[in-house]
């Protein structure tokens, strides 16, 4: 081939990696990047004295922005009658997380509709003007013209307390960090086979027994080993409700889940006559799919499972509960004298018939007390309540799924490959959950009657004991996942993220968090990957974690 032709390949490459490198150097430094950005000439310095003014209901987010920039800009003087303005204006034909932000020489102009985007208007500011820092002498902005608003209304993270147990503290600052990222869902994993999580004052077993156990699993599933001490903790009623009401005020809302009729293993040792069997088994001390199973055909089980069901809606005002029903072994109920009456009485002829008359039992408990259920795809069965909200959470392709979304039924996509934040970055590095779409597998349904309502990531804790890990497991995941959630595919960009990891970073720097550096979470090397992967799955789910230190 002749030489002239590499060298126009060669000029060819070279003039377009100039034009990302410059389209790129133009680029706000923001994670999730705005859906509309226009750029002007021209720059607001931020300095002397600023007049903010709000709508008085939405005081507060104004007063935590204000707060903010007095620590980072001390000669920025908030006054009446300043020389810079930052308005604050409420606007009625913008969606409910919607926002407008202009910079010109005369200050900042806001635009919402809510006080979600009021709040989301805030985090990019707090992105721009680089408010985790001090600036002595002031800052700079460039003018521009930002209109913004997500691409999916549900941008949620699953933060699994019922393996591991981390506390009050920790999920506020984690409710923090989420909100810098325009993340809008914590769905709360409770309860589940090694632990129970919250207080309960009607059925008071369920704390005292559940959220204890003797021992705890180290090591990977096939391991013998364990880490020779107890694990305990759960969460009083008045911990809930703070909360709670820290995450309305950072627009995030609090989703309980509680894992039924399956992974009630914590639940069945405080109250066993729940189970087909009635035998008493201890809190579990090792993971893993344990088969725990409630009663499908007793009365007193529906009776207390609607009791249960009662108080945690009066604890939880989200119009959501989550109860998973993953790895629901239907055919265990044959076993059971109790299950098979009950399919008897009712021409029943196969278990799946009878999952389905539990789960609509459960959903129906819930719409009875304003609120809708939701679970896992791979619980769903034939016969069950459109009403129901799935949650995409198996690996394997599920071929139903255009099918339900046509029928109307609403999903939420938390697919593993993509999302299970607790995996190894050698198996599930950054890009991938960057790069995911859902619309690419699922042909446009999100556009249809049963919409896909958004993305959710998870995060399991069977190996995750500490902040360290869980800070690494979640950054910069969760810079990805705000992204992919945020903005419209044609808007993003791989090389322009890359470019803003940087500054972001710095940000989490500023607050203390931990995440994963780049040699960790962008491994090129296959071989190297694989090597890790083998060692975290015999024996070491710390490996990525002391690399990370080095």
């Amino acid at each position: 081939m002749p030489l002239d032709y590499w060298r126009v390949r060669n000029y060819n490459v070279s003039v377009t990696n100039q034009k990302s490198e410059n389209g790129i150097r133009k680029m706000l430094k923001i994670i999730p990047y705005p859906n509309k950005v226009r750029l002007r000439e021209g720059t607001l310095r931020l300095e002397g004295t600023v007049t903010v003014s709000c709508p008085e209901r939405y005081a507060d987010i104004a007063e935590d922005f204000t707060s903010a920039l007095r620590r980072s800009l001390p000669s920025v003087h908030i006054e009446e009658d300043g020389a810079l303005k930052i308005d604050f204006n409420l606007v009625t034909d913008y969606g409910q997380e919607e926002y407008s932000l202009e910079v010109t020489s005369a200050g900042i102009d806001v635009r919402a509709s809510k006080a979600a985007g009021f709040i989301y208007a805030c985090r990019t500011l707090y992105q721009m003007l680089e408010l985790h820092k001090f600036h002595a002498a002031g800052a700079q902005l460039p003018h521009c013209y930002i209109s913004d608003k997500p691409r999916f209304r549900w941008r949620g993270l699953l933060l699994d307390e019922a393996r591991h147990f981390f506390g009050k503290e920790e999920v506020l600052r984690l409710l923090e960090i989420m909100s810098m990222h325009k993340l809008n869902a914590l769905c709360w994993h409770l309860s589940d086979d090694q632990g129970w999580r919250i207080e309960s004052k009607r059925y008071p077993l369920l704390h005292e027994i559940g959220s204890r156990r003797s021992d705890t699993q180290i090591g990977g599933v096939r391991s013998g080993k364990f880490r020779g001490q107890g694990h305990e903790g759960f969460y009083t009623q008045e911990d809930v409700r703070e909360i709670i009401a820290k995450a309305h005020s950072l627009g995030i809302l609090v989703m309980p889940e509680i894992s039924l009729p399956t992974h009630a293993g914590a639940l069945t040792a405080a109250y066993p006559t729940l189970t087909c069997s009635d035998q008493s088994m201890p809190v579990a001390t090792t993971f893993g799919d344990k088969g725990t199973l409630l009663c499908a055909g007793r009365a007193e089980v529906r009776e207390f499972l609607h009791g249960l069901l009662q108080e945690i809606c009066e604890l939880f005002p989200s119009p959501y509960i989550s109860v998973s029903a993953a790895n629901l072994h239907a055919e265990y109920w044959l076993k059971c004298e109790a299950c098979r009456k009950y399919m008897q009485e009712r021409f029943m002829h196969d278990p799946k018939q009878l999952q389905s008359d539990l789960m609509n039992f459960i959903s129906d408990s819930l719409k009875r007390l304003g609120r809708r259920m939701l679970c896992q795809n791979a619980a769903m069965a034939d016969g069950m309540s459109r009403d129901i909200i799935g949650v995409y959470a198996t690996g394997e392709r599920d071929l139903s799924l255009p099918d339900q979304l046509r029928w109307g039924r609403s999903y939420i996509i938390s697919k593993p490959g993509y999302l299970n934040f607790d995996a190894p970055y050698c198996s599930l590095p950054l890009r991938k959950t960057y790069e995911y779409d859902p619309d690419k597998e699922l042909k446009g349904c999100r556009f249809l009657h049963g919409k896909v309502m958004g993305l959710q990531a998870s995060l399991w804790t069977e190996w995750i004991y500490d902040r360290e890990k869980l800070d690494l497991c979640l950054f910069p995941r969760m810079a990805a996942l705000a992204e992919a959630s945020w903005t419209e595919p044609s808007e993003k960009s791989w090389s322009s993220f890359k470019a803003r990891l940087a500054p972001y970073r710095e940000l989490l720097d500023g607050s203390g968090v931990n995440y994963a550096k780049d040699k960790i979470c962008n491994n090129r090397n296959p071989l190297s990957r694989y090597r890790k992967l083998y060692y975290y799955n015999i024996m070491d789910q710390y490996l990525e974690v002391r690399e990370n230190r080095k």
